[in-house]
């Protein structure tokens, strides 16, 4: 018997998928609350390491799709774009993590000039972990996931054919409905509940 393949695998949302799980079992460990945001690990550095390189793979994707034209080579280029195509929409996205009552804007510091805090923490601790070891952080982890997320989502959406229509809101919740199997650790929606911001 042979094995037939309905689809393509979608490798940046298992990529994902196997992220979250090592988050689930942090915290497990380190309960996801403000006084806990400061803690630091090697398992948080691992984490932060594998999704904020796994941003820039996608984040890369993602500008060459929206402009065919140029080379993106690092994030300053893909600032430049995603602020040109994606206006305030892409640095405003939120996103939630129910189970612990967080809500995250990981990329809100796009709304100015400046990289966010995150992705300054994971360059620090990539290129000289013997001094910046302690950025690895629990929110700087949160935070690295919930860009990810928001940039998987963002890359499904464009492949709509309501983004190429203008309608970016169908495409973005299209993009996120398609994702298989759902991950509902991390969500994009708006929750009907508070929710406490860690930015």
């Amino acid at each position: 018997m042979g094995i037939q393949h309905n689809k393509a695998k979608d490798l940046h949302w298992n990529y994902y998928l196997t992220l979250v799980k090592d988050l689930r079992t942090i915290s497990d460990y380190v309960e996801f609350d403000q006084t806990n945001y400061d803690t630091y690990s090697v398992e948080l550095s691992k984490l932060l390491m594998a999704a904020s390189s796994e941003v820039d793979v996608v984040l890369k994707q993602l500008c060459n799709t929206l402009y065919k034209r140029k080379k993106h080579k690092n994030i300053e280029d893909y600032h430049k774009t995603i602020t040109s195509y994606l206006a305030g929409d892409f640095a405003n996205e939120t996103v939630h993590i129910p189970l612990h009552g967080l809500v995250l804007n990981p990329w809100s510091n796009w709304n100015g000039t400046t990289n966010p805090l995150w992705w300054k923490a994971y360059n620090a601790v990539k290129h000289e972990r013997n001094n910046h070891f302690a950025q690895a952080t629990l929110k700087n982890v949160l935070n690295a996931m919930a860009a990810l997320f928001v940039c998987i989502v963002y890359l499904r959406a464009i492949e709509k054919e309501e983004w190429a229509n203008g309608d970016k809101e169908t495409a973005v919740c299209k993009g996120w409905g398609e994702l298989k199997p759902r991950e509902h650790f991390l969500k994009l929606d708006r929750m009907p509940y508070p929710l406490i911001s860690i930015e």
